[in-house]
Order: structure tokens, then C-alpha cells, then sequence
């Protein structure tokens, strides 16, 4: 599970090990992980590079580099990210690496090979990232309630995927939407223009107050912690009140499973209506 909350912490815990760091040597295991260039070439770009930013874009996570250009990694399902030692043990099934000039480095680890890489120079095409597509940050100062209202009275769909449609608002996915529409009282499958006022109203807080909290959880535990977790274990998957559960957090009622658009979903016919 890679979603907004848990990329939001990786750059909370990597950034301070990542910026100002010049990169030494590149070791890419896996090229084909590898999008918009040659392994070769993307060992030269790199190498001797250094790091003035580390940030994301929904799901994406971007290395700024002083000549401008741009690393992106999307590790979709489970990449994990770390920085750590030298001698820190490799962990199985790492395919990226980027050594610096203070003995630590950088790994990326990704047991199915599902995310991906790309480099970009300054000045060329984003659209191979698909950052161009992206909507809102679901802090941005311009995604309001009439931003929502504007969005949702012309979506078809249901509310939970106008939730996971990265254009409207990005980095929200399914385990996270969830957890929105059970907080603000909405059912799932509820279409969302059909929504009223106060139901988007009561989304939007649920937005913001969620994935602020849940934020805030993942990051309250030290990067040692999140090291020795390997960038996994310290997701919030033991502590959400859906998914893996049986009953209701507020009511006590079994909750319900359904497909929408092909996904999971799990809410409370009690408290969500």
C-alpha cells in the first residue's frame, strides 16, 4: 500500500538524508523498472549530481538535481525507500541504488517489480510521468468546497471513485477513501452528483482531518524505527478502521464488502447512508 499518507512520510523521514547529498555511484539491478532511458545513460546523468530537493507529486516522488533535471520514482504497490549505511544489510530484491558522498545511500526496493523510474533533463516532456494529469493536493489552498461541488456535480461516477480519480484530487487510493467516506457518513456507492451541501461539505472535512491524521501517525515514530521497519512496517495498516476488520468501529454492526469499480470497499450500512 502506497498512498498519499504513506509517500507524504517518506519525504518527511528521507528528506533530511537525501538534499545536499552528491551522488557517487549508481547501480540499477533491474533495468526494466527502468521508463524513458537507457541504464547506461541514466548512470551518467546521475553520477556527481547533487540533490537539492527531494518532494512529491500525488504518489510520485521527485529528486531535484543542481542542473535541474529530475529523478521521479513511482513505487506504486509496495516499492519501499530507504537511506541508510553502507553496511546496512541488502535487503532481497533491490534494484536501485545511489551512493553518496558522506558513506550513505540511497535503495530502492521493490518486491514485484511493479514501480518505476524515470529521468528527465530539464526542459523535457513531463507527460511520460503522468504528473501532468494530476489534480489537487488534497491540501492545496484551491481545493475547496467549490472546488468539490464543481467537480463532483459533473461526475458520473460513484463517490468512491471520484475519490481515487487522480484528476480531481490526487494521491487518495482505496484503502484511504475508504476511511474518507466512512468518516464524513457517506456510502460508497452513493453517485456523486447526487451528493448535498452538507455531505460535501462533511467530505471535504473528512478529507482534510483523515489523511492529516493519518499522516501524523506514520510520522510520529523516529526513522530508526522506520529503518529497522525496512520503509515498510511503519504503514498504518494495524491501526485503520476498515480494512482487514469485521465490525464496526462506532456502531458495532459487521461491515459490508463490495466491488466497486473492481476494488474492495468496505463501509458501515448503519453509519454510512
Amino acid at each position: 500500500m502506497s498512498e498519499l499518507p504513506e509517500i507524504e512520510s517518506v519525504v518527511y523521514f528521507l528528506r533530511p538524508h537525501l538534499v545536499n547529498r552528491t551522488i557517487k555511484k549508481v547501480i540499477l539491478e533491474k533495468e526494466s523498472i527502468l521508463v524513458n532511458c537507457s541504464k547506461l545513460e541514466l548512470i551518467d546523468h546521475l553520477t556527481n549530481r547533487t540533490i537539492i530537493d527531494f518532494s512529491r507529486r500525488g504518489k510520485i516522488l521527485i529528486f531535484s538535481l543542481d542542473d535541474q533535471s529530475k529523478l521521479f520514482i513511482h513505487p506504486r504497490m509496495v516499492g519501499q525507500l530507504i537511506t541508510c549505511y553502507k553496511e546496512f544489510p541488502e535487503i532481497k530484491h533491490t534494484h536501485f541504488i545511489m551512493e553518496f558522498d558522506n558513506d550513505e545511500e540511497f535503495r530502492y526496493i521493490d518486491v514485484r517489480r511493479l514501480g518505476k523510474l524515470y529521468y528527465l533533463r530539464d526542459g523535457e516532456d513531463v507527460s511520460v510521468t503522468g504528473i501532468n494529469k494530476l489534480g489537487l493536493e488534497y491540501n492545496n489552498s484551491q481545493l475547496d468546497i467549490d472546488y468539490l461541488k464543481l467537480h463532483l456535480s459533473h461526475f458520473k461516477k460513484t463517490i468512491k471513485d471520484a475519490l481515487l480519480d487522480q484528476s480531481i484530487i490526487t494521491g487518495i487510493g482505496n484503502i484511504y477513501a475508504d476511511e474518507i467516506l466512512f468518516s464524513a457518513g457517506i456510502i460508497p456507492n452513493k453517485k456523486a452528483k447526487e451528493l448535498s451541501d452538507d455531505e460535501i461539505n462533511d467530505l471535504f472535512i473528512s478529507i482534510q482531518d483523515t489523511l492529516d491524521n493519518y499522516i501524523e501517525i506514520n510520522e510520529s515514530v523516529g526513522y530508526d524505527e522506520y529503518l529497522k521497519g525496512e520503509g515498510r512496517d511503519f504503514k498504518n495498516m494495524h491501526i485503520l478502521r476498515l480494512y482487514d476488520s469485521e465490525i464496526c468501529p462506532a456502531c458495532g454492526d459487521k461491515l459490508t464488502r463490495i466491488k466497486i469499480s473492481s476494488r474492495t470497499t468496505v463501509y458501515c450500512p448503519h453509519c454510512q447512508k
